[in-house]
């Protein structure tokens, strides 16, 4: 559960299609069940992953 305020731009791209009440919450898809061989999938919400030189 994130805070709009906090992350408008992410809730513009997915507003609350994975869940919360839309007018100060959104929600995030949980991918855990989605990586295939062991891997994972991360989001992330603030910077740069992997971080640049």
């Amino acid at each position: 559960m994130l805070s709009i305020a906090q992350n408008q731009a992410l809730f513009a791209l997915l507003g609350t299609l994975y869940g919360g009440n839309g007018t100060t919450t959104f929600q995030l898809p949980d991918l855990r069940g989605a990586a295939p061989n062991g891997l994972s999938y991360v989001m992330c919400v603030q910077g740069l992953f992997p971080m640049r030189d």
